[in-house]
């Protein structure tokens, strides 16, 4: 099963499924605290299962943001290859993230071919290494998918 069929029916299982983002966040933080407690109580079975709920509503989280998961991964894998060392320029076809010692410090939008020609430049003056990926970030102007339609818009 791929992870976007996943993330699909882990929505589908959602009984009632959540009517909000932050209803969405407010499941996964439960059930990360159910698993912290299975985990400090020595009760390595029930950590298990927590710990795969937790997968799940991390999922659910994501579609009530609009996020596919397939990119989140290969977003969060990429961010994951940086050395602790190293400055990286992560670049995304829409965004650039600034990151020293694999730690978010900073972002813009990219808007046009000219602020990505200004990103690269300033990644030279600055020396740090650029990273290009092709998934997309987080649209933070498209309409919230739960109030516009009552459930997600289809993930691409």
């Amino acid at each position: 099963m791929q992870l976007n069929d996943a993330q699909i029916t882990a929505w589908g299982q959602q009984q009632p499924p959540p009517q909000t983002t932050q209803e969405a966040l407010g499941r996964l933080h439960e059930t990360v605290q159910n698993c912290l407690k299975a985990f400090q109580g020595d009760q390595l079975v029930h950590t298990q299962a927590h710990l795969e709920d937790t997968l799940l509503q991390t999922l659910v989280a994501m579609r009530s943001l609009g996020l596919e998961a397939d990119r989140g991964l290969m977003r969060a894998l990429a961010r994951g290859k940086q050395s602790v060392e190293q400055r990286f320029f992560l670049i995304f076809p829409d965004r650039v993230e600034i990151r020293v010692a694999g730690e978010y410090r900073g972002g813009w939008p990219l808007y046009t071919q000219d602020d990505y020609a200004a990103t690269l430049q300033v990644a030279r003056d600055l020396r740090c290494e650029v990273q290009h990926t092709d998934a997309q970030q987080l649209d933070l102007f498209r309409p919230d998918p739960l109030t516009t339609m009552g459930t997600p818009h289809a993930l691409k």
